[in-house]
């Protein structure tokens, strides 16, 4: 029993380096199989959400700075569509 017990558990250590050196995070774990706190600073899983998240901070930054021409471009644009229409529709 306490054989098989030692072998899951090399078992689950094999296969959590195994999962480190794929995603190139070195992972050390304790007994518990819990991460220490360096390694938290070393995971990449978040890192998608951040991106996502600084290129909309960056588009909405840009928005606000060029607000009054963008404005100006829209309505110049929707401008000439109701003029367009108007052409059309007489």
């Amino acid at each position: 029993m306490k054989k098989q017990k030692a072998d899951r558990r090399e078992m689950r250590e094999e296969m959590t380096v195994t999962e480190t050196e794929e995603s190139g995070v070195a992972e050390k774990s304790d007994e518990t199989g819990k991460e220490t706190v360096s390694d938290l600073f070393h995971d990449n899983r978040g890192v998608g959400v951040v991106e996502i998240i600084l290129i909309l901070v960056v588009l909405i930054a840009l928005v606000v700075i060029f607000k009054e021409q963008l404005t100006a471009m829209v309505t110049k644009a929707l401008d000439a569509l109701e003029k367009s229409m108007e052409e059309v529709m007489s």
